[in-house]
């Protein structure tokens, strides 16, 4: 099974190699981040066979409830590959060892919260990874005062998931991802990061790693 990066199979892009440039931080979390997608990358077994060791797989379910049995599956499969697994959604935080913690929508950060009390109110335990995206200033302060350990900020590049829609840019992506770092938040960069090429545009952006949906599409029969 191949790599799509860049509309090419290219599996040295999505080396960890290639984003080290992005900064020395050192966290619990990994450098990258793929993430399934209802059109794109639908399958998350397939995503999972595909992505480097040591990445992170970002579950979106949309509003499915997975069985147990899933979860299990899909966990062995990540930690596998020495990654961890994140499922996407709202409600009560993931339980067992499968899953290691949680992704939340931006519009989750629209509740107030202050010393971290989104993991204490929804039962998270301290070893639970949770994640959330931010595509604004407000959402970033709100994430931090949750309990949030990294966001998900986007789109910084056109991305293929919404053709012409408007994006961040590296200047204002730097300017919100250095307001995340001096908050205690890790920064993944999301949204077009298609290619080392984007990833070297990146370096000293204040970006901690990426995300990706383009990078670990796994390559269907006859691309």
């Amino acid at each position: 099974m191949k790599l799509v990066a860049g509309g090419r199979g290219d599996k040295s892009a999505a080396s960890p190699r290639a984003i080290r440039p992005l900064g020395a931080r050192q966290s619990r979390l990994p450098r990258i981040l793929a993430l399934t997608d209802r059109a794109r990358a639908p399958d998350p077994f397939a995503v999972a066979a595909s992505m480097p060791r040591g990445t992170g797989l970002v579950w979106r379910t949309y509003g499915k409830t997975p069985s147990r049995a899933e979860c299990r599956r899909l966990g062995v499969a990540v930690h596998a590959r020495n990654g961890v697994l994140l499922r996407a959604g709202v409600g009560p935080g993931p339980r067992g060892l499968s899953i290691d913690g949680l992704h939340l929508p931006e519009r989750v950060m629209k509740a107030t919260y202050t010393d971290r009390m989104f993991r204490h109110r929804n039962g998270q335990r301290p070893d639970q990874i949770v994640t959330a995206a931010a595509h604004s200033e407000p959402a970033i302060v709100a994430a931090a005062k949750a309990g949030v350990e990294a966001v998900l900020l986007s789109p910084v590049f056109p991305t293929a998931s919404h053709p012409g829609g408007a994006t961040l840019g590296v200047v204002r992506f730097a300017r919100l991802a250095h307001l995340a770092a001096s908050l205690g938040l890790f920064v993944y960069a999301l949204g077009g990061v298609t290619d080392s090429a984007k990833i070297r545009r990146l370096a000293g952006s204040g970006a901690s790693g990426i995300a990706s949906i383009g990078y670990f599409r796994p390559r269907k029969s006859g691309e």
